[in-house]
């Protein structure tokens, strides 16, 4: 006798959850890296402010984190995750385009709108497949 049928994961979808990890230790490394330099950065005067920044990457690191590990459970969190992408990418490049001296390069903005278009792609797609959804559910 075998035992149960394992379930394929799609490639792709593999890479988008090892992305939104990736996003989530990333801001997880800024928070980290804003705490340990708040009194550097106090000293600087910085706009916008270290603590906002400090708290926001916080929120995002936790947000990329827990979608990352709900990957699997929640199909309604894979339909959120390419609106959240988004989001992250509108707040970073309003960051840019606001307190930076210059403006951002045309490739930033093409990186971003990528894996946007990416994850959507991929995560919208996919929810819509019936032999993955019948996979998820136990079928043939």
């Amino acid at each position: 006798m075998s035992g149960p049928p394992s379930l394929r994961r799609p490639l792709v979808m593999r890479i988008v959850r090892w992305g939104v990890a990736v996003l989530g230790l990333w801001n997880l490394g800024r928070a980290v890296t804003l705490w340990t330099q708040k009194e550097w950065l106090e000293s600087l005067s910085p706009s916008p402010p270290s603590e906002y920044r400090l708290v926001i990457a916080s929120v995002w690191a936790a947000v990329f984190l827990i979608s990352a590990a709900g990957f699997w459970r929640w199909s309604w969190l894979r339909r959120l995750i390419p609106i959240l992408v988004a989001l992250y990418g509108v707040y970073e490049m309003g960051l840019l385009i606001v307190y930076a001296q210059v403006t951002p390069v045309a490739l930033a903005i093409i990186l971003y709108l990528s894996f946007i278009c990416f994850t959507g792609w991929v995560l919208w797609r996919h929810s819509s497949i019936p032999s993955y959804r019948s996979q998820q559910k136990g079928g043939p």
